[in-house]
């Protein structure tokens, strides 16, 4: 999270909300936003739990978003998410973060700004060559499963020790 604000308040990735509140925070605050984030109760309700999600209708698209999440499709060059998020999205902090639990209009929201080349996500663009490989259907099941899926351990990210000190708000220190 703290790589995010980071990443917000530097315009690196857009977003109409975010930008201005991460530009409003110092980097101390943006590290104690992401810690208490990074300590919050595991049990806090999730969209839905895995094991509800038969009773739900949509639960053929949770398959298949959890198929296309565990296995991708090698034909067209989607890897399976699990290569880099982790065994049930559990996240492989602080490079890839969690999936499993997010909500579903986020994820889906974050699929399609990577396939439309509006969010970045590091040097490479991995993640905007996967999702420009995704129709929006798929796009949609692999949010609906990722939602579906309660962490089985807290996705604790770490927070950089050697983050430089605070020296005001991010905006600030760009313009100097």
């Amino acid at each position: 999270m703290y790589g995010a604000l980071q990443d917000f308040a530097s315009g690196e990735r857009p977003h109409p909300t975010m930008t201005d509140v991460a530009q409003s925070l110092s980097l101390n605050a943006m590290r104690d936003v992401a810690a208490y984030y990074a300590m919050q109760d595991l049990d806090t309700p999730y969209e839905s739990a895995a094991a509800d999600a038969r009773l739900e209708p949509g639960y053929e698209q949770i398959v298949r978003g959890g198929v296309l999440a565990s296995v991708g499709d090698a034909s067209r060059g989607i890897q399976a998410c699990v290569n880099c998020h982790g065994p049930n999205g559990r996240g492989l902090p602080p490079v890839y973060p969690y999936l499993a639990g997010q909500y579903r209009d986020y994820l889906e929201m974050q699929l399609k700004a990577f396939a439309k080349g509006e969010r970045g996500g590091g040097r490479l663009g991995i993640m905007q060559d996967i999702a420009q490989r995704m129709t929006t259907s798929e796009i949609e099941d692999v949010a609906a499963y990722f939602a579906s899926v309660r962490p089985v351990e807290h996705p604790r990210q770490s927070i950089a020790a050697d983050a430089p000190p605070d020296a005001g708000p991010v905006q600030q220190e760009a313009r100097q």
